[in-house]
Parts: C-alpha cells; sequence; structure tokens
C-alpha cells in the first residue's frame, strides 16, 4: 500500500511539532521536531514520497542542538528499529 492517513498532528508553541501517520496492517510512523509548518493535518490521506514537513528546531531542551527529526516506527504498537525503513 503506498497510501497512509494522517492520524494527529499537533503543534505546542515553543514545544515541538508532532506527526503521526498512521499505515496499513498496523504501521505507525511518528516525525516529532518538525518545523512549526506541517505540510499535512489531521484526516489527510498522504502517499508514499510526499513531503509531510520540514526538520526544524521546535524541542525547547534542545535549541542548542543542530535541527534534526526524532523518527519513530511501530508495528501494533510495538517499536521498531527506523533505521530498516530508511534508504
Amino acid at each position: 500500500q503506498n497510501h497512509a492517513d494522517v492520524r494527529k498532528e499537533k503543534y505546542r508553541r515553543h514545544s515541538f511539532a508532532d506527526l503521526t501517520v498512521e499505515h496499513a496492517d498496523g504501521w505507525v510512523t511518528h516525525y516529532s521536531n518538525l518545523a512549526e509548518d506541517v505540510a499535512v493535518a489531521a484526516g489527510d490521506e498522504v502517499t508514499s514520497g510526499q513531503k509531510l514537513g520540514v526538520v526544524g528546531k521546535t524541542a525547547m531542551l534542545e535549541l542548542a542542538d543542530e535541527p534534526h527529526l526524532h523518527f519513530a516506527v511501530y508495528r501494533n504498537n510495538v517499536p521498531q528499529d527506523p533505521e530498516a525503513f530508511l534508504g
């Protein structure tokens, strides 16, 4: 399947931008520390390769760090090694 649904999207001012995408067969991907201008919203259908947002610097405890993304993958609520999905 090459499409999924955005389950939730939130932004807390001066905190972080957070995005969760629900895929088929119990797969979920989670993206955190995005820039404030996330490209999708809760309820949107997204496709493989679609831009979801850009890396930000929104985590208050990490302001001294370079911009970076927190990326997590779950299957049936069990964390998976995200490196296996990067290519």
